[in-house]
Order: C-alpha cells, then sequence, then structure tokens
C-alpha cells in the first residue's frame, strides 16, 4: 500500500484573476513535481481513496471564501496511459489543502484491447467501428479505413468514486469495477448480415472474468474484469458468399398401388463455393420408415416426414443428386363380394429445399411433385338369365341355360385412370356369347375396347374418372343342350 500526502497552495499565480469561485486546481499523480517513483511504488496503480482536507493552521482571515470542507471529484483525464487525477475546488488564495492518497501497487486497472479483423470484404467501401464501454462514462473506439484489415483501440477500467465528508473536508471512496461491453457497428453502407460475426476475447494477469466469449457468433458481449486483467478480444467479421444453389426434383406422377416411386434430387451450385450445404425432402404424408429408403446416408425423420442430407461444401458448378423410394403398400386381396383393400396415401407429395453458406441464409426449394396412387377394385356377381334367377355371387344353370356375369368396378383414386382392364376367363366347356358384352359406366361414357374371345372376357376402359363406378358385363352359354 502507497500513500501519498501533499500540500496544494493555491496562489495567484495558479488561479484567474479575479479570483472565480468555482476555480478548479487539478492534481495529476502523474505530475513529476508532485508525485515520483519514490512516492508510489507503481505509479497508475489502484486508488483506494481519496482525502483532501483543509489547512486548519491558516488563520481564518486568509481564507475568506474557504467553505467548512475542501471538495473533491474524481475524474480520468486520459484511459490511454493509465492517469488518475482529481480536482479540488473551494479554495481562496493562499489557502492549503492536504490531500492523502491511497494506493495499492499490487493491482493495476484491468485494460481492454479490442481489435476489429476484417480479412476480407464482402464489398469493397465497408468499414465497421468497434467500442468498448463501461456504464460509467469508460469509452474507448477505432474504425477501419480504406483497405485495412484491422483497427484497434484500449480502454482502461476505472471504478467511479463515492464522495464521503470527513472532518474538515471531503474524501473519494472507490466503488466497485464496471462491467464492459465490447462491441461493433457497420459504417456507411455496409450491411453486418453480409458477414459471418465472431467474437474472441482471452485475458492475462489477475483473476480472469467469466463469461468471456470463445469464437462466439456475437457482435456484442458484455463481462466484468478483475484488477490486473488485460483482456484481449477481437471480433471478426468474414465475408458470407454469395452462393446460388438450385434443386430440381423429379418422380412418377402415378403408380399403382403397391408399388415403388422413386424421386430424384438433384443439387447444383451455379456460383460461389457453398459452405454447409443442407438438403431436404419432406413427403405428405408422412409414412413409417418401412416404407422409406434414403440414399448416401441421408436420415429419415418418421414424425416429420422429412428426409436430410448433411452435405457439406459444394464447389462452384458442381451438381450432385440423392434419392428417396417410398415402397406403396399391397392392398388386401381382394373376394368375390369385396375389392381389394388399400390402406395406403391416394396420393403423397414432396417438396426438396437446399439450404447454403454458412448461416444457412440461403435456401432455395423445389417444386412440389405429386404422386397419385392408382386404386381400382372389381367384384363378380352372376345371374341365370334363363330362368331369370337373382343376382348373386353363386348361380345354378342346366345344359343350354345362359349365364349373365357382371364385373363391377369403381375407381378410388384421386386421378382419372388412363385405362381400367377388366378380364375374366370363362370356366371350363363355357362360351361366351358373341356381342353380349355391354357396358355402364356412371359418366355416361359407353366407351370400351373389347378384345373377347369365347373363353375370355378381355375389355379396356379409356379415361376412369375419380370415384368413376361401372359394370361390364357379358352372357355365357352352359354346354350340353339341343
Amino acid at each position: 500500500m502507497d500513500n501519498l500526502n501533499y500540500n496544494l497552495t493555491v496562489t495567484a499565480a495558479n488561479t484567474p484573476t479575479p479570483l472565480d469561485p468555482t476555480f478548479k486546481t487539478v492534481i495529476d499523480e502523474n505530475q513529476p513535481a508532485i508525485m515520483t517513483s519514490t512516492n508510489i511504488t507503481t505509479p497508475g496503480s489502484r486508488v483506494l481513496s481519496v482525502a483532501c482536507t483543509k489547512d486548519s493552521a491558516l488563520p481564518a482571515a486568509l481564507r475568506p471564501e474557504f467553505t467548512d470542507r475542501a471538495n473533491v471529484n474524481a475524474q480520468v483525464v486520459n484511459t490511454s496511459d493509465n492517469r488518475f487525477s482529481f480536482t479540488v475546488t473551494g479554495l481562496d488564495v493562499g489557502v492549503i489543502a492536504n490531500c492523502l492518497i491511497s494506493n495499492d501497487s499490487s493491482q493495476t486497472y484491468p485494460v481492454v484491447d479490442l481489435t476489429k479483423q476484417v480479412p476480407e470484404r464482402a464489398a469493397a467501401g465497408d468499414q465497421f467501428r468497434v467500442d468498448a464501454t463501461t456504464p460509467v462514462g469508460g469509452a474507448a473506439t477505432a474504425s477501419t479505413t480504406g483497405t485495412a484489415t484491422s483497427a484497434t483501440t484500449r480502454l482502461v477500467v476505472r471504478p467511479t468514486y463515492t464522495t464521503q465528508p470527513i472532518a474538515g473536508g471531503q474524501q473519494l471512496v472507490e466503488d466497485a469495477l464496471p462491467s464492459v461491453t465490447v462491441g461493433e457497428a457497420a459504417l456507411g453502407t455496409a450491411n453486418l448480415a453480409a458477414y459471418r460475426s465472431t467474437t474472441t476475447c482471452t485475458s492475462t494477469g489477475g483473476t480472469a472474468p467469466t463469461g468471456l466469449p470463445n469464437n462466439a457468433s456475437v457482435t456484442t458481449a458484455t463481462f466484468t474484469p478483475n484488477y490486473n486483467n488485460v483482456v484481449a478480444c477481437t471480433i471478426t467479421n468474414v465475408a458470407v458468399p454469395t452462393t446460388t444453389v438450385n434443386v430440381t426434383k423429379t418422380g412418377q406422377t402415378v403408380v399403382t398401388a403397391g408399388q415403388a416411386v422413386t424421386y430424384t434430387i438433384t443439387a447444383e451450385n451455379t456460383s460461389g463455393r457453398a459452405a454447409n450445404v443442407t438438403l431436404t425432402d419432406t413427403l405428405n404424408p408422412v409414412r413409417p420408415a418401412s416404407e422409406v429408403t434414403v440414399s448416401d446416408g441421408g436420415t429419415y425423420d418418421p414424425a416429420t416426414g422429412v428426409v436430410t442430407w448433411n452435405l457439406g461444401s459444394l464447389a462452384s458448378g458442381a451438381s450432385l443428386q440423392r434419392t428417396v423410394t417410398l415402397d406403396l403398400p399391397d392392398p388386401v386381396a381382394a373376394t368375390l363380394t369385396s375389392g381389394p383393400v388399400y390402406t395406403g396415401p391416394t396420393a403423397v407429395s414432396n417438396t426438396a429445399a437446399v439450404q447454403t453458406d454458412v448461416n444457412n441464409t440461403s435456401t432455395a426449394t423445389s417444386a412440389s411433385v405429386t404422386t397419385n396412387v392408382a386404386y381400382a377394385s372389381a367384384t363378380k356377381t352372376v345371374q341365370n338369365l334363363s330362368e331369370s334367377g337373382p343376382v348373386g355371387t353363386v348361380a345354378e344353370g342346366g345344359p343350354g341355360q345362359t349365364l349373365r356375369y357382371c364385373l363391377n368396378y369403381r375407381n378410388y383414386s384421386a386421378v382419372a385412370l388412363p385405362q381400367v382392364r377388366l378380364t375374366d376367363p370363362l370356366q371350363a366347356g363355357q362360351t361366351l356369347t358373341p356381342d353380349s358384352v355391354t357396358v355402364t359406366r356412371s359418366t355416361g361414357s359407353t366407351a370400351l375396347s373389347d378384345n373377347s374371345v369365347s373363353t375370355l372376357l378381355d375389355v379396356a376402359l379409356p379415361d376412369v374418372q375419380p370415384g368413376e363406378t361401372g359394370s361390364v358385363c357379358f352372357d355365357a352359354e352352359i354346354p350340353g343342350g339341343n
């Protein structure tokens, strides 16, 4: 601990003429005539307190304007060279003030060295400012200029002082060290969004502050330093590459229930190098993981229906392809009275997307591909026309009698089916009656392509509309009649 006690005499030589009652005499610890290394072991070290009192030995007549106390106020006069100064007011010519400064020579004020690094610029004229500030008025700033890639400033962190009365004067007692906020701002037309900003602070000397950022993706950081700290903070801006990555997607537009549909996704970089490229494909509706196969190490989330590939970097002009295969479930086998039952989706739509750049700020999406699932069913009935019997799934008949068979169809798909083919081989010995094939369609159409032969019904219905129902009937004779 260093204590310095000295007298300050206000004389006509260092006061305005006539005397200004608000005149302040500044005492600076770096003034050689007042403080030397023999007085303070470490000039600029921590100032614990300053106490100033009047010299009570002076006759009152010599100090007519000297109040009961000498008034002191502390201020930092130069943050770059660690100076401490304070002012003494309320003294008249010939009056002496005794001031005692208490220093802790083992501790120095913390300093913050703040550097701005701009290794590359998004635009040639981009400039930036960095600031180190405290809530009690400490401030230091630096700005880049021209093509310079760095700028540096230093802040000496000083506490505030609380004024307390003492006998015959006043004293200043230090408060706690304030927090420090380091940050940056874009100047002119510069845009911080065009850069990836990181902040790193390291500390030497004393007890390191807590909460120092380490390569953090932030443009501001706040911490409270400790005595003897030298905190070095660097805010670095790296221009985010401007990239254009396009994504396209292809896949079948119509498939049959129970079949597999494969989607091919292509990502192509048509500009500069793209970093952190992520490719996704979203299936709608969501399908179970057992139905989805993903190429090239991609992952599928059955809770969201999202397929993801982390592609890393994609060079300029490069392209790549990934595939997703969806295995649609098979319909349950049909019976005479019930057609095949299909429990899968009637349509699957999905959209691919690609995200690029360091902060994934550039996104492109493909047009949605919708795959409609073709699903139709048919049931069969029979009637003994010769006996005008009932329509059912079983009919008895004798030799020479005629049976009428009907295949009843329905299109469960959400789209028109270009063609529905119905075939039915006749039982042994039965013969299809020529010109007996008829069609009834709910759309009113009678379009039919008939390729039947005597032992086989073979017809094709063109352009079967969504939800369309109908029937194709034909007659067959039981052999053995006259």
